[in-house]
């Protein structure tokens, strides 16, 4: 039996490893962007720009943008995203 597919005590069927796959992938993706825009308009705030909200949120859209890749590279469901090294 395929231990990957046993998550507390039930197996789960390839579909919703997959969606649990995107799923992840989103949320960290998410994540990443709101923490790049704060990181963006704190930045600007302290400069004094006047673009404070759109550069932030460019920055978080990139950064976000990134992380999805990444995320969804590294958690492949299949075998040629899981031989590359996580971080």
């Amino acid at each position: 039996m395929d231990n990957s597919r046993i998550s507390s005590g039930q197996i789960r069927t390839k579909g919703e490893e997959v969606m649990s796959y995107w799923k992840n992938a989103a949320i960290r993706a998410a994540r990443t962007f709101v923490q790049g825009f704060l990181g963006g308009l704190a930045g600007n705030l302290m400069l004094g720009s006047e673009s404070e909200i759109l550069y932030a949120a460019v920055i978080g859209g990139l950064s976000a943008a990134i992380s999805f890749l990444q995320n969804a590279i590294e958690d492949a469901p299949n075998s040629w995203g899981n031989n590359i090294p996580k971080g």
